[in-house]
Formats: structure tokens, sequence, C-alpha cells
């Protein structure tokens, strides 16, 4: 947020990337001058046309591989996936 309010304008690299919690997704993929960004999810949680960065995907635990999420991120085009295991989880929902 300091470059837009600095006038500055930031690097755009394939290799930066952001991630977002929330339902509504404020510009700092932008202004950080990511290409991409991610919000823990298999859909973009944006209004259309709201930022300019590339959704993708994450499936993470067995409740986001559903069929349905799996056909959604299979037929929507995205360029990439991603997913993480965590060890030592005790809850079981990460694998």
């Amino acid at each position: 947020m300091a470059l837009a309010m600095a006038g500055m304008t930031p690097v755009v690299t394939p290799k930066k990337g952001v991630g977002h919690w929330g339902d509504r997704l404020p510009n700092a993929p932008d202004v950080l001058g990511c290409s991409w960004y991610y919000n823990w999810g298999p859909r973009p949680e944006t209004e259309p046309g709201g930022v300019k960065a590339e959704f993708v995907p994450m499936i993470w635990s067995g409740a986001f591989a559903t069929a349905e999420n799996l056909a959604h991120v299979t037929s929507a085009g995205y360029t990439a996936l991603l997913g993480f295991t965590e060890d030592g989880a005790e809850d079981g929902v990460r694998a």
C-alpha cells in the first residue's frame, strides 16, 4: 500500500504471489506487483475484474477434494493448483 501512496509502480513478476483470506479481496496483489494470488480455496472470492492478478486455486484437505471442486478446477482453465501437507496436525483435516 505504501507503493501506491508514494506513486511508485511495483515490478510484476510471475514468481510473486500473495495469499488472502476473506470475502472481499483488496487490491494488494496489484499494489504489491503480484502476478497471482490464492485464498486457501478452490474458487476466487473476488468480484470479476476487481484484481488483475491471476487466481490460483488450492486443495488443502479432504474437505476440499470433492468431485465438484476437482471438476471446477479442471474445467476452469487454471494454470496451476496449490496444495500442502501440515505434519503433526491432530485435527484429522490436513493430510
